[in-house]
């Protein structure tokens, strides 16, 4: 999405799966489960260009682990800001 000349919004979502599971006897692995889903990744990305000179980007990531690991339930989050600066 454009919000403006010079500021882009995006969003991509990314669902995540194995080839194969890495526990396929069951034998209680303490990372990896039975499962082939590894999870779903959405990911929001606020971009603007304020001068040709100086670029910024905030990023936000959340992931929903599946039943590819073992014992995970909470989500995981991830941010970060950058600041580019141009000669």
């Amino acid at each position: 999405f454009h919000l403006g000349k010079k500021t882009r919004l995006s969003y991509n979502y990314y669902y995540m799966r194995a080839p194969e599971s890495l526990d396929p006897d069951g034998d209680s692995d303490p990372f990896f489960g039975d499962g082939k889903e590894r999870g779903h990744n959405h990911q929001w990305k606020m971009a603007v260009e304020m001068n040709p000179h100086i670029h910024w980007h905030f990023l936000i990531e959340r992931f929903q682990p599946g039943d590819f690991y073992q014992n995970a339930q909470d989500d995981a989050y991830f941010l970060r800001w950058e600041l580019m600066l141009k000669s």
